[in-house]
């Protein structure tokens, strides 16, 4: 019997994908979005150049593009417009606001900026699938609202400050690059060296001695204080460099103490480092500190990673 029901739903997908002499023809729906064309405007055409050598699409407006599907029962065209959302995942959306630049030597500027200053210095393994130029950043969290230079979102990456990168030079910019670095960096190793990051992740958690009466023994994202004897509190020590962390949470602040950073905030200042220092500069710097050992693990470890996916280049 089910062999009936199967061969019913096949005739009706075969009615449905058919013209009307009851030939097969396609949908014109599966199109990838991504794909950039040539065009006589400048903009468009360097968008294109980038695209060729990259397969990376840049984008300085959220409309990807548009197609006609025909008429609907009116004779009124029906014309499919597709956005980019990249705020928005499979189980949640996160709430950010952005502009997009509208001066085009600002434009200009950005997908320039884009193409000389920021591919080059990445293995193609960690290309972005799409970049989002916009003019400013923001991400709301509860009652918090942060400026934001970078955002990785599902979609695309979106890099701030279109209307600025004109005006950056040196420390600045440098900084800025290396924002952009670490953010695709993460997004690489977090995809495709989980197992890895097991181990990163348990060279803090390992360190903490926890109490026989303790409930809660998340080490991250979580309140640190002298003064604090709580089941649900991490065990004290005076400075996170001691859990093997290079920074407290910068999002959340307390009157006592300091708040643990999150597993991506631990993962990207390790990025940041490993990128911006040499192994005897990072080592001279935390020599003599609680944690040390902790600390030089750790770096070591993305140090690695990322060697590896260089040599692939």
């Amino acid at each position: 019997m089910k062999y009936i029901y199967v061969i019913i739903f096949l005739g009706f997908t075969a009615i449905n994908c058919s013209d009307e002499d009851g030939r097969l023809s396609p949908s014109g729906k599966d199109i990838d979005w991504f794909v950039v064309k040539d065009a006589d405007d400048e903009l468009e055409h360097l968008r294109y150049s980038i695209y060729e050598k990259t397969g990376i699409t840049v984008c300085y407006t959220t409309k990807l593009g548009e197609q006609d599907r025909g008429e609907d029962a009116f004779g009124d065209r029906i014309i499919h417009e597709e956005f980019l959302s990249p705020e928005y995942w499979i189980t949640k959306a996160d709430n950010i606001s952005y502009t997009c630049p509208r001066n085009r030597e600002y434009i200009k500027n950005g997908l320039l900026f884009i193409q000389d200053r920021i591919i080059p210095s990445l293995p193609s393994g960690v290309y972005p699938r799409c970049i989002l130029l916009v003019e400013d950043l923001y991400e709301r969290k509860g009652r918090d609202r942060w400026k934001r230079d970078v955002y990785l979102g599902s979609m695309a990456l979106v890099v701030s400050n279109a209307g600025k990168l004109h005006e950056m030079a040196g420390v600045d910019r440098q900084a800025f690059e290396l924002d952009i670095y670490t953010y695709l960096w993460f997004k690489h190793i977090q995809v495709n060296y989980a197992s890895d990051l097991v181990k990163f992740y348990a060279i803090s958690e390992n360190s903490v001695v926890w109490p026989a009466e303790n409930l809660n023994r998340e080490l991250y994202d979580h309140w640190v204080s002298e003064r604090s004897n709580s089941s649900d509190r991490v065990p004290y020590k005076a400075h996170w460099n001691g859990y093997g962390f290079l920074l407290c949470n910068p999002e959340r602040t307390t009157s006592e103490g300091y708040i643990t950073p999150t597993k991506e905030q631990d993962v990207r200042s390790f990025i940041r480092t490993v990128l911006e220092y040499e192994d005897d500069g990072f080592a001279k710097k935390y020599e003599g500190r609680e944690g040390e050992t902790l600390l030089l693990g750790k770096y070591r470890l993305i140090k690695d990673i990322i060697r590896k996916v260089e040599a692939k280049k």
